[in-house]
């Protein structure tokens, strides 16, 4: 508004000396020099409108430039902004699991995930036995997760010829003395009024009273989590029910 008041007296201002100029010039300059003075006026009126138009015109390129720019200018900060609210919220979340672990994201991934249809697939490190982690966002702003650990196709068969070991580990197992250390803690727990008991992955030996899991001994011979499936099946050929349910063994008979 400034600028255009200011340019409004300037024009103001140009067009009454234009007018004393013409006034002066019918009144002083004889009249066989009138057409050339006119001519002369009007040229310095097409000269100064001509540099008005240009500063009018300049102007507004300028402002045209500053819009660009501002938009130039805030378009990557919205862009890190988003970079590290999602870096820091994917840190959290699989920290929670766990701690020493790392993933970064670069602006390609961040790119991929704000489609929101598209998942990123990352590397991870720490992260256990995990070594890829896919990060996608959905409609809600939520970040969904997943944690990938990649195997060797030519370690497969390698994998599965481990499995059948384990399994006829647990067997000689059971057979040597695992099923005597069983039935002996079953009969101990039966003794003492007992009807179910469960074995902690750690070995702990634990009955319910009054609602709580109270340890009443521990089994050192627990075979890895790996083979309960195997030993639940044993078991059942005992006449004892088994079940597997997280971190625990529970015997009932």
């Amino acid at each position: 508004m400034r600028k255009n008041g200011k340019t409004r007296e300037t024009v103001l201002s140009m067009a009454g000396t234009l007018a004393a100029i013409g006034i002066g010039c019918a009144v002083f300059v004889p009249e066989r020099f009138r057409a050339h003075a006119w001519l002369l006026i009007i040229g310095i009126c097409m000269v100064f409108l001509w540099e008005l138009w240009k500063e009018k015109q300049t102007r507004r390129t300028e402002r045209e430039r500053e819009r660009t720019m501002q938009i130039v200018d805030l378009e990557p900060d919205y862009k890190n902004l988003f970079a590290q609210q999602l870096q820091l919220r994917v840190q959290e979340k699989l920290r929670v699991k766990f701690p020493e672990a790392t993933v970064a994201l670069g602006e390609k991934e961040i790119m991929c995930i704000a489609e929101r249809k598209k998942a990123a697939y990352i590397p991870v490190q720490q992260a256990g036995e995990y070594c890829h982690i896919s990060i996608a966002l959905s409609e809600m702003g939520e970040i969904h997760m997943n944690l990938f650990s990649l195997v060797n196709f030519e370690s497969i068969q390698g994998t599965k010829n481990l499995m059948e070991n384990k399994k006829q580990d647990i067997e000689q197992w059971f057979t040597q003395k695992g099923q005597q250390l069983l039935t002996e803690l079953i009969t101990n727990m039966n003794s003492r009024g007992y009807s179910k008991l469960s074995i902690n992955e750690n070995g702990d030996v634990t009955v319910k009273e009054n609602g709580r899991n109270v340890r009443k001994d521990h089994f050192h011979e627990i075979p890895p989590k790996e083979s309960w499936a195997r030993l639940r099946e044993l078991m059942m050929d005992e006449d004892v029910q088994v079940k597997v349910s997280g971190r625990q063994l529970t015997f009932a008979w």
